[in-house]
C-alpha cells in the first residue's frame, strides 16, 4: 500500500493552492459547456441506454449484477487528492467529504444495494506493468467472475494486466474503459507542455511519486510505438474480452468568440487551462486526454460532449459538476450496455 508522507501532503496541497491562484488569473480565455449529448456512430444506443436505464429499479441492478464482482481501478494521482482535499478542509475551506476522491459516489451507490465491488489498491502513480499484475492478482483470487471498470490510466493498467496475464481473459467477463489514454496525452511531453507543467507539474509529480515520472507511461510516442509493438495482441484481447469505452471532451471557446449574453452562463472546468493547450495540438479533449486517443480499434466506444476529464468519476469541487446523480447513472448506463456486449459475445 502507498504511504503518503505529511510531507508530500503538504507540498501537494501547497501545488493545489498555487494551480488555483494561476487557474484565477486566466480570465481572458473561457469554457463554453457543450450539451451533455453523445454523438458518432454509436450516439442512438448511448441515447437509449441512457433513457432505459433511468426506468430501471435498485431490484434490477442487484438483479443484474450479482454473479459478479465489479472492479474498479483508478487513474493517475488519485490518491493523492482526497488527503490534498482533507487538509483544505483543516484550513477551513469547505469542500464536500468526497471531493476529488474517484468513485466516491459510485462506490456508496453499490455498497448500499450490496452490489459486490472492489477497489483495487494500485500505486495510481505507479509503472502500468507492475500494477498490471496487481490488478490480475486481485481478480485471480476470487472465485466470482469479474466486470472491471477503468478510468483514466488505470485503463491502461488493466490492459497491461490483461496482456501480461493471457489467464485473465477467462475470469474478466467485461471491461468498461473511461477516457484512457491509449495513444497518450501531450501534457506527458515536457517540451510540448506550457508552464507550470514544463517544471511545476514535473517537479510536483516527482516528489508524491518517490522519484517516479509516470507521466512517462503516457507519451504519445511512447504510447503509439507500444500499440504497433503489440497491435496483434491487444486486438486479441479486443476479440476475447468484452470491451466498451468512452470518450468525453469540454468545447473549449476564446472569449473573443462569444457575445456578452453568452459570457455570464460560461462555466469552467477544473482543467480549464489544459483544455485550452490541448485543443492547440490534439483538437477536442477532457482536459487530460485527446478524444482521438481514448479508443483502441476494433473497440466499441462511446463520445460524449460536455464532460471533462474528472466529471465521470469524482466531484470537482466548486467547478463543472456534472452532479451525483447523472455520475452514478453515467456508471449504471456503462455497466447495462456492457451486459449487452456480453450478451452479444456469448452468441
Amino acid at each position: 500500500m502507498m504511504v503518503i508522507s505529511k510531507s508530500y501532503k503538504t507540498f501537494s496541497t501547497a501545488c493545489l493552492i498555487f494551480l488555483t491562484i494561476f487557474y484565477s488569473d486566466l480570465k481572458a480565455q473561457e469554457i463554453h459547456l457543450s450539451p451533455f449529448e453523445p454523438f458518432g456512430k454509436h450516439q442512438e444506443q448511448f441515447k437509449n441506454a441512457w433513457n432505459k436505464v433511468q426506468d430501471f429499479s435498485y431490484e434490477k441492478d442487484q438483479r443484474s449484477f450479482k454473479n459478479y464482482t465489479i472492479y474498479l481501478v483508478s487513474g493517475i494521482s488519485t490518491k493523492i487528492y482526497p488527503p490534498m482535499v482533507s487538509i483544505l478542509r483543516s484550513l477551513g475551506i469547505f469542500s464536500p467529504a468526497g471531493t476529488a476522491d474517484s468513485f466516491y459516489q459510485q462506490k456508496a451507490y453499490l455498497k448500499k444495494l450490496g452490489i459486490p465491488f472492489k477497489e483495487i489498491d494500485i500505486a495510481t502513480n505507479g509503472d502500468p506493468e507492475e500494477n498490471g499484475d496487481t490488478i490480475a492478482k486481485a481478480i485471480l483470487s476470487s472465485p466470482r467472475d469479474a466486470l472491471v471498470v477503468s478510468h483514466s490510466k488505470g485503463g491502461l493498467d488493466v490492459l497491461y494486466s490483461l496482456l501480461r496475464h493471457p489467464e485473465l481473459k477467462k475470469k474478466v467477463k467485461g471491461w468498461v474503459s473511461l477516457q484512457t489514454p491509449f495513444f497518450g496525452t501531450p501534457l506527458s511531453e515536457t517540451g510540448k507542455s506550457f508552464w507550470p507543467l514544463s517544471a511545476f507539474s514535473r517537479l510536483f509529480l516527482f516528489a508524491v511519486t518517490n522519484g517516479t515520472d509516470s507521466v512517462g507511461s503516457m507519451n504519445q510516442p511512447f504510447r503509439q510505438a507500444f500499440y504497433e509493438r503489440n497491435q496483434d495482441l491487444i486486438d486479441k484481447v479486443l476479440k476475447e474480452v468484452p470491451t466498451i469505452g468512452l470518450g468525453t471532451w469540454f468545447l473549449y471557446r476564446p472569449s473573443s468568440e462569444k457575445s456578452l449574453f453568452e459570457l455570464p452562463k460560461t462555466k469552467k472546468s477544473v482543467l480549464h487551462p489544459f483544455i485550452a493547450k490541448i485543443y492547440e495540438t490534439d483538437g477536442p479533449n477532457d482536459g487530460l486526454v485527446p478524444l482521438k486517443s481514448t479508443c483502441l480499434p476494433n473497440m466499441k466506444c462511446y463520445f460524449v460532449g460536455g464532460l471533462d476529464h474528472a466529471n465521470p468519476v469524482m466531484m470537482p469541487g466548486p467547478f463543472n459538476d456534472m452532479g451525483k446523480d447523472k455520475r452514478i447513472h453515467l456508471t449504471r448506463v456503462f455497466l447495462h450496455l456492457m451486459l449487452q456486449e456480453i450478451q452479444t459475445f456469448s452468441k
